[in-house]
């Protein structure tokens, strides 16, 4: 919620907390749990199993194309592990939140809105990163494969040449 206080000539702008967001049940079942499973375990679980069972189909018809097969292998576990760094920051905040609630909701008027230091800081860094791990998949595929490589650069880019 954003506040203004005027005083003469100078507005002054302040972020406040929103009563929904200081409700028990809205705190516990949609941002802590809801987010936790949607957003976090959930994706990272079809993402494991969905390139762990890419990664198999390919082990299993491989003949004569190993140098090709490895490539996809890197590329597969590489976004796998990219995502799970990049969404480990914010799935810890969540637990966090999770078990201290309560103390957040009883400090609700310090300058921080109850929440310590370490846990703002934590959020910036997990915003930053989730912006990173939605735009790296392409820079990765661009890395690894030379074939994606050359259809991106001639389809996207216009150009004939790598």
């Amino acid at each position: 919620e954003v506040i203004y206080y005027e005083a003469g000539n100078v507005t002054e702008l302040y972020l406040d907390v929103t009563q929904l967001r200081m409700n028990d049940q809205y705190v516990t079942w949609y941002i802590n749990w809801a987010r936790l499973l949607v957003l976090g375990l959930i994706p990272f679980g079809a993402i494991s199993f969905l390139n762990t069972k890419i990664y198999l189909a390919i082990r299993r018809r491989r003949k004569g194309r190993r140098r090709r097969d490895d490539n996809l292998s890197i590329v597969l576990m590489l976004i796998v592990v990219v995502f799970l760094i990049c969404n480990l920051p914010r799935l810890i905040l969540n637990m966090h939140e999770i078990t201290v609630n309560q103390d957040v909701n009883s400090c609700q008027e310090t300058d921080l809105g109850g929440f310590p230091v370490w846990s703002i800081a934590l959020g910036f860094v997990s915003h930053i990163l989730l912006v990173f791990n939605s735009s790296i998949n392409l820079l990765i595929y661009c890395m690894v494969g030379a074939k994606f490589r050359q259809v991106f650069y001639n389809n996207i880019l216009c150009m004939n040449k790598v």
